[in-house]
């Protein structure tokens, strides 16, 4: 989820902070401490609004 009114965006089956990296076009999960050479490092290969993820998550089901 993005975050709103200054906070940061939040994945929410973590405890992880989520720290996007548009010009990288990376995603960076660290835990509280962790510098992003620390993180798990993921590259985005789509970005989209959460509508686009529940569509996705309901024509995905069987």
């Amino acid at each position: 989820m993005p975050g709103w009114f200054g906070k940061a965006g939040t994945i929410l089956d973590t405890n992880q902070r989520a720290v996007l990296s548009e010009e990288e076009q990376t995603l960076y999960l660290c835990f509280e401490g962790q510098s992003n050479e620390q993180c798990a490092k993921y590259q985005l290969r789509k970005q989209q609004g959460l509508i686009a993820a529940a569509i996705f998550w309901f024509s995905s089901r069987p």
